[in-house]
C-alpha cells in the first residue's frame, strides 16, 4: 500500500488559464514559422545545436516570474482564495491546533482537521502556480522559438520536408512547434538534463567501438 499523501490536481482555472495561454501562442508560433521573411536560426561556430533552446527556456522564466502575480491573481478572482489570504490562514490554523495540543482542549481534533484543510489549500495554490507557469513558459518559449524559426524536432534530426516540398505544412508545423514548447515550458532545468541525454547518446554513437561507443 502506498504511504503519504499525493498533491493536490491542478484545479479547472489554473488548467484553463493554461491553456488560454499555450494554445494561442502555439497557433502563433507555427505561422511564424511558416514565414519565409523573418530571422532563422543557424548555431554559431563553438555553440551546440540546442544553445538556443536554452537561452530561450530561461528568458521565458525570467519574464513569467516576474509577470506570475498577474497570473495569480486572476486565478484568486475566479476562486476567491488569494494565496497570500491561504497561506495566512494556514499559519493561524497551525499555531491554533498547536496550542490546542498543548493545552490539552477538547476540540484538539477539530484545530488539527483545520490546519490539514487550510495546508491542502496552500498545497493547492502551489500546484496551480506550476501549471500556470508551465502553460505560459511554453507559450513564450514557442513564440520565439516559431520568430526565429527553430523546433526542437528538426535539432534532433526529424523531417518535416519529405519529398519536393521546401517547407513543412500547417500540421507539421503545429507538431514541431507544440513539442518545442513542452519541452521548453518544462523549464531549464529539465531542459538541460535533456540536451545532455541527446548529448551523450550522440556522443556514444559516434566514438569508435573500440573506446567503448557504438560504431
Amino acid at each position: 500500500m502506498a504511504s503519504g499523501s499525493s498533491a493536490p490536481r491542478p484545479s479547472s482555472n489554473a488548467a484553463t488559464l493554461a491553456l488560454a495561454y499555450f494554445v494561442p501562442a502555439l497557433l502563433i508560433a507555427a505561422i511564424l514559422l511558416g514565414d519565409d521573411g523573418g530571422p532563422s536560426y543557424v548555431a554559431a561556430q563553438g555553440i551546440g545545436a540546442f544553445a538556443l533552446f536554452y537561452v530561450v527556456a530561461q528568458a521565458a522564466e525570467r519574464f513569467v516570474e516576474m509577470t506570475m502575480p498577474l497570473s495569480e491573481k486572476a486565478v484568486a478572482k475566479a476562486s476567491g482564495k488569494p494565496k497570500g489570504e491561504r497561506v495566512q490562514a494556514r499559519d493561524a490554523a497551525v499555531v491554533d491546533a498547536v496550542m490546542a495540543v498543548e493545552t490539552s482542549a477538547s476540540d484538539a481534533g477539530e484545530h488539527a482537521a483545520n490546519a490539514a484543510a487550510t495546508q491542502a489549500d496552500v498545497d493547492q495554490a502551489r500546484t496551480d502556480r506550476t501549471l500556470i507557469t508551465f502553460g505560459a513558459t511554453g507559450a513564450l518559449g514557442m513564440l520565439l522559438c516559431g520568430y526565429l524559426g527553430a523546433d526542437f524536432l528538426s535539432s534532433v534530426g526529424v523531417d518535416f520536408t519529405p519529398g519536393n516540398d521546401t517547407s513543412p505544412g500547417l500540421v507539421a508545423r503545429l507538431v514541431m512547434m507544440a513539442v518545442t514548447g513542452l519541452i521548453v515550458g518544462a523549464g531549464s532545468k529539465q531542459l538541460h538534463d535533456t540536451i545532455s541525454t541527446i548529448s551523450k547518446s550522440s556522443d556514444a554513437k559516434s566514438t569508435p567501438s573500440e573506446t567503448g561507443g557504438k560504431k
